[in-house]
Formats: structure tokens, C-alpha cells, sequence
């Protein structure tokens, strides 16, 4: 597999770009930098390209996007002076040294002037790509640095490997940063299809940073075209994995990511009836089996004491309570049951780090015909039947269900959420300085999201149908984009008002 390689172009001394804070979940002021792209006009210095570095350079002039990236006039100019040196092929040496120049400095004007101010990933892979990893190709461009390297792809998820936009997992062969993220092998791609905000994963995953729950994964929008074709917006994330800057276990220690399956497929179920499977090491051995099954033996008998002082020694009070904050706030139809990690670093049992929320905040179909769909909008004799989807308790089962049972966890998690107050609302509300992170979020990425859902002619847009739901098992659309931030909006705010009179209790 081919190294990564990556370069920034040489001339490059400013770049406009949307600041990639909101994608990255850093909270500085989200304002456009103003300062124009450049590369530098200087007179040809004379420089002498030898005859293989001429072939290089010819060689090397395969345009790594697709033509409609390309600022037309920074094209057209390329395309001019890669003319001018085409008959190097067969006359070495007739090509004025000034015209190789000369091309070099329309291709560095042209790797910063793709199209836009937007992050973006160019995935070149195997038709009827399944999930099972195959080799492909990935071109990264954020602003004027380009990462381009074969990587190894496949399509992940569950329900949404089936959609039409589909999401993918990329696994490098040694370890990369992408849009200022930290670095590592393996990175997902989320195509928040069956969300039509396109934030409800982005919004989940930055809250859970300011709650300063370990090892949430860092995220950033980017705009993705696969085989020549715009496919629209995705969140680009770290996965849940373990490694440096990642889930920091040693896994030939006695150290595990373990993930919820109750629906099957499990690989082991705790006296208390929790079932899970290995997520890392995937093949613990015997002796591994054998420390950790001893470990939440005693850490559930812990939990069912029902005495904080004896429970903190085998699990980390402050993520269960923190993880059962989140989600609860977000309250996910999948809940418990899905996509619920726990982690086991040097004897004590963590929850988290969290993922997957575009099926949360009231975005969950009311048309299913499933309990767990009844109980989560409290209809057909489910819940408090309300009808009020904002209502209700999701996280009741496991080891919470033991834990709520200890009047002093109770009161952990009523504390916890009244202190996080200024930095709830702040979701959905303006504080002191006129900002919340909805509105944030959206104004920085509002031209991509505009995109995903333009309808014209041209190959820059992905033309998905705001009103057509995509999933059985999301909510419909509300509207245009605006109506869909909107109910997200107040269905974060009502949440928030029936949680602070009922959560904990």
C-alpha cells in the first residue's frame, strides 16, 4: 500500500476558508477569514529543470479532483500551460525551462482554488462496494494542504449501509491527521442521512467534549465525492477504537472497548444480564475472558450494594453519570440498545465514549410498529401516553437500572444536570455573547448543507429530497431546512424543561 503523502502548495501564503472550529468542536468565534488565496507572481529566476524532472512534472499532472472543484479561470490556465509542455515527451530539451515554471505555478493556484472554502474527501473505490474492506483510493483537501494515499474502504453501519448515501470507514496504512483531528489509522465518514439537520451527531458529539468525557471521538464536516460523483456532507470522525488518541487501553493487558448487543450476536452476558461483545481485542484470550468476567462479577455485586463507597472501587462514577446525562438529554430511540460502549482500562469498568445520535432529539419515526418506537413518543399505551416525545426516561436497563436504584447516584445525576444548565441551553439558546450552538453550527456549514439539498443541473450539489425520509426509522421531515432546525431547536428545549423536573428521580 502506497504511503500517505502529504504536501502544502509552496506558493500558498493565504487561504480563504470556513473556519473548521465548528466542525472540530472547538468553541472559538465562528467568523469567515477574509484574506484571498495567493501564489506568488515573482519573474522566473532561471532555475534548469533536468530532463527527468520535466517527465516528473508531466507526470505528475493528472488533476486529483474531479473538473468541477476548479475555479474556471485557474483550469483554464493550467490546462494552457500543460500544453505548452506536452512535447517534452518526444523532444526532450526543446521546452523553455520558463514553461515548467510556468506550470508549476498555475498548479499550485489551481490546488487552492478546487472550488471552494469547504473540506473535502475525493474516494475512488470498487463498485458495489460492501462491508467488507477493499482497496481504494483518498484525496483529502482542506484548505491548501492535500493528503492523497490507497487506502482500504468499506461501507459500515447497519440500516444506513442500505441507504443511497451511503457512510464508509477508511483505514489508512499508517496513521494521518485529517482536518486538524488528531492522528490515526482509521477514520469514519457519516453520512447523517436519515438526519435531515445534518448536526444532530456533530451537536451530540461537541457537548459530550464540554462534559470532558474521555475519549469522545473528534469530528469535523467535510463534503465527499465518490467516483466522479458529489454525494453531499458527511461528519468525518474518529471511530470508537482503541490506540494513541484514541481509546487509550492496552489490549495485551486486560484492557477492553466492550459494546451493547442484545438483539444477538453477543459474546457474553453478565449475571446482571448485560450482553456484550468484544469491540477491542476482538479475540481476547482465555486468560483475558477469564480477569474480565471476575472483574464485573464483582463490579456488579458492587452496584447492587447500593453504597457509592463500594461501587467507585470497580466502575468510574462520574462517566456513568455524565454518559447518562447525554443520553438522556438527546434521548436515543436506540438507547441501551445500540451503539452503547463501556470501556475497561487497568480494573475499572467506564462508560462511553459515545456515538451514533442522528436517530435522537425527536427525529424517530411515529409511524414504526415496534414497543420500543410506542414508548419512546408515549403512544398506544406506552410511557406517561402523552404523545410528547420530549417525555419519558430511555436509559432504565443494566447497570443504570441497578445504579438509579441508590438514592445517592440518583442525586449525582439531578446535581450533575443542574450544574450543566448554562451549557444545555446554551445548545439551543443564546448566551451572553448572542451565540448557541445550533445557530453556530449551522451558519458555519450552511452553504454544504445548502448543497446537499440543491435540486439544479450542476455537478456541485447532491440533490437529496429534504421532504422525502429516507429511513423507516426516522422521524419525517418538518419542512425545509429551516422548519427541520427549528423543531430540533424546541424539542431540545422542552426536553431539557421535562429532564429538569424529572431526571433522577
Amino acid at each position: 500500500m502506497k504511503r500517505a503523502l502529504r504536501f502544502t502548495a509552496a506558493m500558498l501564503t493565504a487561504l480563504t476558508i470556513i473556519p473548521f472550529a465548528a466542525s472540530c468542536g472547538v468553541d472559538e468565534a465562528l467568523t469567515d477569514i477574509d484574506t484571498e488565496p495567493e501564489v506568488t507572481t515573482d519573474a522566473y529566476d532561471g532555475r534548469t529543470y533536468s530532463h527527468d524532472e520535466r517527465l516528473a512534472i508531466i507526470d505528475d499532472a493528472v488533476l486529483k479532483l474531479p473538473a468541477s472543484f476548479y475555479d474556471p479561470d485557474a483550469k483554464a490556465e493550467y490546462f494552457e500551460k500543460l500544453d505548452a509542455i506536452r512535447d517534452e515527451y518526444v523532444n526532450p530539451g526543446v521546452i523553455p525551462d520558463r514553461a515548467f515554471w510556468e506550470f508549476e505555478q498555475a498548479k499550485a493556484k489551481l490546488t487552492v482554488s478546487y472550488s471552494g472554502d469547504y473540506p473535502v474527501a475525493v474516494l475512488n473505490i470498487p463498485e458495489n462496494l460492501g462491508k467488507n474492506y477493499e482497496d481504494g483510493h483518498i484525496t483529502v483537501i482542506d484548505g491548501g494542504e492535500v493528503i492523497e494515499s490507497d487506502v482500504s474502504v468499506k461501507v459500515r453501519g447497519n440500516s444506513t449501509a442500505g441507504a443511497a448515501k451511503k457512510p464508509y470507514n477508511v483505514k489508512f496504512s499508517e496513521k494521518v491527521s485529517l482536518f486538524g483531528m488528531e492522528e490515526g489509522k482509521k477514520w469514519s465518514f457519516l453520512a447523517n442521512f436519515f438526519d435531515k439537520t445534518l448536526i444532530r451527531n456533530k451537536l451530540a458529539l461537541d457537548f459530550a467534549s464540554k462534559l470532558e468525557l474521555d475519549y469522545v471521538s473528534q469530528s469535523g464536516f467535510c463534503e465527499v465525492w465518490v467516483n466522479g460523483k458529489f454525494v453531499g456532507n458527511y461528519l468525518c470522525c474518529e471511530p470508537v477504537s482503541d490506540g494513541k488518541n484514541r481509546v487509550a487501553i492496552d489490549t495485551s493487558k486486560c484492557d477492553f472497548i466492550l459494546e451493547v448487543s442484545p438483539f444477538g450476536g453477543w459474546d457474553f452476558i453478565t449475571g446482571a444480564g448485560v450482553e456484550l461483545i468484544y469491540d477491542s481485542p476482538e479475540e481476547p484470550t482465555e486468560k483475558q475472558k477469564k480477569h474480565l468476567s471476575e472483574l464485573l462479577e464483582k463490579a456488579e455485586a458492587a452496584m447492587k450494594s447500593g453504597e457509592l463507597k463500594q461501587y467507585s472501587k470497580y466502575i468510574d462514577v462520574d462517566s456513568f453519570v455524565d454518559l447518562y446525562v447525554m443520553m438522556e438529554l438527546f434521548k436515543d430511540v436506540d438507547g441501551y440498545w445500540k451503539s452503547l460502549y463501556f470501556y475497561v482500562k487497568d480494573d475499572i469498568l467506564y462508560a462511553g465514549p459515545p456515538w451514533d445520535f442522528d436517530l435522537t432529539c425527536g427525529n424517530v419515526s411515529t409511524s414504526y410498529k415496534e414497543d420500543n418506537y410506542y414508548d419512546y413518543h408515549n403512544t398506544h399505551g406506552h410511557g406517561d401516553g402523552s404523545g410528547d416525545s420530549t417525555h419519558g426516561l430511555r436509559m432504565v436497563h443494566g447497570w443504570w437500572k441497578i445504579l438509579l436504584g441508590d438514592e445517592e447516584f440518583s442525586s449525582l445525576v439531578r446535581e450533575r444536570y443542574v450544574e450543566l444548565q448554562p451549557l444545555i441551553v446554551n445548545l439551543f439558546s443564546d448566551n451572553e455573547l448572542g451565540q448557541n450552538r445550533i445557530d453556530l453550527l449551522v451558519g458555519a456549514n450552511a452553504d454544504s448543507f445548502e448543497r446537499e439539498y440543491e435540486q439544479n443541473d450542476t455537478d456541485y450539489n447532491a440533490g437529496w429530497d429534504i421532504d422525502k425520509c429516507y429511513s423507516i426509522y426516522a422521524g419525517e421531515s418538518k419542512g425545509d431546512y429551516g422548519d427541520n432546525i427549528a423543531f430540533l431547536r424546541d424539542w431540545l428545549e422542552k426536553r431539557n424543561d421535562w429532564l429538569l423536573e424529572n431526571i433522577g428521580r
